[in-house]
């Protein structure tokens, strides 16, 4: 969480290369430059705001970064740093043979504590996307014990769905274009929609 210390030094930093950039005619306008940059900074970590901003100077040439360039190099990182399809199915996968190879201990009763703590922390541990796919802890519990024969079904699927959680994910709250109960990329789609069909 980036705090309002960080982004007077961010604001800072932005002057010192830029010098001619957000001018101060009152004190007022320096507050209102550090509200409004904390306000759309503020749920980062420190270290994706550091470099995000690097991306920013790099990218704006001329021209100081503002607040939608760097929120813009913050999303090109997010995008960068989530795994592909193939890669949560491997994950999804690996994490049920896990889960099935400690159901053979839950039958003996010095290991039944052990083995359910271990299938627990199986299923913390999985990408939120893939709890999201899942459902819930049952379906992962009852998927685990699939014939592993049978999963290619279940890939089949899991392709197909994971396009349309993530686009969800994206919608409901990738960045602060999509925030709040109705974000603007939908709001943007439905007009679009609407314009079109005059």
């Amino acid at each position: 969480m980036c705090t309002k210390e960080k982004i007077a030094k961010i604001i800072a930093k932005i002057r010192t290369v830029y010098p001619k950039s957000y001018p101060a005619d009152t004190p007022d306008d320096d507050k209102i430059l550090l509200e409004g940059f904390y306000e759309f900074l503020e749920p980062y970590p420190d270290e994706m705001i550091d470099m995000s901003l690097k991306f920013a100077f790099k990218a704006s040439g001329h021209y100081a970064p503002s607040i939608g360039d760097i929120l813009i190099a913050i999303k090109k990182i997010e995008e960068a740093s989530c795994p592909s399809e193939s890669q949560l199915w491997c994950q999804l996968d690996e994490s049920l043979k896990m889960a099935y190879n400690q159901k053979h201990y839950l039958d003996i009763d010095s290991t039944r504590d052990r083995a359910t703590d271990r299938i627990n922390q199986i299923w913390d541990k999985l990408n939120p996307i893939l709890k999201t796919y899942l459902g819930s802890f049952g379906r992962f519990y009852q998927l685990s014990d699939r014939h592993f024969d049978d999963m290619e079904f279940e890939r089949n699927r899991f392709l197909k769905a994971i396009t349309d959680i993530r686009e969800r994910e994206e919608i409901s709250g990738g960045s602060f274009i999509d925030s709040g109960p109705r974000g603007l990329k939908q709001i943007l789609r439905s007009s679009y929609d609407e314009l079109s069909d005059l």
